[in-house]
């Protein structure tokens, strides 16, 4: 059994499907510029409001992805928020797993990557959730 359609940007009208674009777009921005996820928030968005398939997504996510960090890392170098060392290290192994998972993403089933999509987005929601802050 197919799951449901629940593509709710395909009935508006042609004119209000770019006003609703940008409000998610300009929202999931600022959330990014927080670093509260804002992509993750994205793909959400693309996928099951405004009907994308899970692959295009992420690859609009990517695209979205590049100015949004560029932005908040010049940010944060700005205010000398960075630690450097920290900053080879997660870069290094950033580019080594993105490269990585990529090829493993490329080998593997949509669908299936829809449902670990929605596992990882739960944990980490269960785990904010009952996460005691030492501040």
């Amino acid at each position: 059994m197919d799951a449901p359609d629940i593509c709710i940007i395909r009935d508006l009208r042609r004119s209000e499907k770019p006003i609703i674009s940008f409000i998610a777009s300009l929202i999931t921005g600022i959330l990014s510029g927080w670093g509260i996820g804002g992509g993750t928030l994205l793909i959400v968005f693309m996928t099951a409001i405004q009907g994308l398939s899970h692959s295009d997504a992420r690859g609009v996510n990517l695209i979205y992805f590049l100015p949004t960090s560029s932005a908040a890392l010049y940010s944060h170098i700005k205010n000398r928020l960075i630690d450097k060392k920290a900053f080879i290290i997660a870069g290094i192994c950033g580019i080594l797993s993105a490269l990585i998972t990529s090829a493993f993403s490329s080998h593997i089933n949509s669908k299936v990557l829809k449902v670990m999509f929605g596992i990882f987005l739960i944990y980490i929601g269960v785990r904010e959730f009952l996460r005691k802050d030492n501040n």
